[in-house]
């Protein structure tokens, strides 16, 4: 008799820290589960950001649209996160284009602006960075140094 009650207890007490380990997981559990849904939330807002940029970007030498650098930089800016800095600018003479980064809470964003060759110039290596024909937008991982 004494072996049935003590197996009774045994139970009761497995019974017990079985159902407490289960409760105490519980709200780890929940955590866990709300940061991967608020992970693939951000990935998901990321992924339409980058589709928007993709959408706005306008180039190809077929139907070029031609701005002043200043429409050109207005443009992008409506198109990119408010709030955004300027962080970085380069000119390349090898293609005419103009790179600049922008930073938004740890987020980077590169536009490429590229320029026409001047009126007056040779057509080789003389861009007009007064104007814009065309221009990229694209979310970017990580400065570039």
């Amino acid at each position: 008799m004494n072996l049935k009650i003590v197996s009774i207890c045994i139970v009761i007490v497995s019974i017990f820290m079985f159902g407490c380990s289960k409760k105490n997981d519980s709200p780890s559990d929940t955590s866990s589960s709300l940061s991967a849904e608020n992970e693939d939330n951000k990935q998901n807002k990321i992924e339409e950001l980058k589709e928007k940029l993709s959408k706005a970007s306008n180039y190809g030498e077929s139907n070029p649209i031609e701005r002043t650098m200043d429409e050109s930089i207005e443009y992008a800016k409506s198109n990119l996160p408010e709030g955004i800095k300027e962080v970085k600018s380069t000119f390349n003479s090898d293609n005419g284009t103009t790179q600049v980064i922008y930073e938004e809470n740890d987020m980077y964003f590169r536009v490429t602006y590229m320029h026409p060759f001047k009126e007056d110039g040779n057509n080789v290596d003389e861009y007009d960075l007064e104007k814009t024909v065309g221009i990229t937008l694209w979310m970017k991982e990580s400065l570039d140094k």
